[in-house]
């Protein structure tokens, strides 16, 4: 399924999708059915960002790290809510400076900071959290973020992060028909094996159920606003952000795509 020649053009392709995100049309879908006006480009909602603060337990004297942060979701708005210092981190920097506009238009105090997720630019055991909404199933290097995660982590600090999966059955049958999902979807070794073995304790909740009912919605909300979409993305950019949502409905109603939430700590020295 790839349309990229490499991770490093489809992170590129970001920096002209981030260019997009503070646009009338593209906000009012974002509020419709997510609840916020960031900018996320991730299947986060409002409700279940609440429920990666409740699973963090940050103080006003923690340090959170977003990793894939674009213009700020969910960062900018935990920070809001706890009170914490926010480093928001991203590889494509119009992103960071749609971010930087929200911070300085809000008052609020932030660090951006330009970085891939397998090589954070963070000293070791320097933050209490560290979050990421559908960023995983972005990247070649899964493994390497996960350890970099560890590593920027104070002991006993936690990790919080949504992603999009692909089956135990539809690997198992070893099918090659992904015409769905992120561009790097698929998985060398399964996320709890990884970072169980990297020293993290885990927990795994299924989100599918809300995810499908997210992409029905978005699908839903860019159809009553094609004209408008194709007015800001263009014709073939607006026609294949609906697609590529459809086809994520199907997936999940196959069986093939699922989404979950994980909810990791680092274990402390010795244990």
């Amino acid at each position: 399924m790839a349309r990229f020649s490499s991770e490093e053009e489809f992170l590129d392709s970001f920096n002209e999708g981030f260019s997009h995100v503070a646009s009338e049309v593209l906000l009012e879908i974002e509020a419709e059915v997510f609840g916020t006006d960031f900018g996320a480009t991730s299947w986060s909602t409002i409700d279940q960002i609440r429920t990666f603060i409740a699973e963090m337990g940050l103080t006003e004297e923690d340090r959170l790290l977003d990793i894939g942060s674009g213009p700020g979701w969910p960062a900018l708005f935990i920070a809001e809510q706890t009170g914490c210092s926010a480093i928001l981190c991203d590889y494509p920097f119009t992103g960071l400076l749609q971010a930087k506009k929200r911070v300085t238009q809000d008052g609020r105090n932030a660090v951006m900071v330009q970085g891939h997720g397998a090589a954070l630019p963070l000293p070791d055991a320097s933050v209490e959290a560290v979050c990421h909404s559908d960023v995983l199933c972005c990247l070649s290097q899964k493994t390497e973020v996960m350890t970099e995660c560890f590593r920027v982590l104070k002991p006993g600090g936690t990790l919080v992060f949504t992603v999009l999966e692909l089956t135990e059955s539809y690997v198992r049958d070893g099918r090659r028909d992904l015409d769905f999902g992120p561009e790097y979807v698929s998985v060398d070794e399964p996320y709890v094996e990884v970072l169980t073995s990297t020293g993290f304790a885990v927990e795994v909740r299924d989100w599918t159920d809300v995810f499908r009912v997210t992409v029905e919605r978005v699908v839903a909300a860019r159809k009553s606003r094609f004209d408008r979409l194709v007015a800001e993305l263009g014709a073939d950019n607006a026609a294949d952000a609906v697609i590529r949502s459809e086809r994520n409905i199907a997936a999940i109603d196959r069986g093939d795509l699922i989404r979950r939430f994980y909810v990791c700590h680092r274990r402390n020295p010795g244990r």
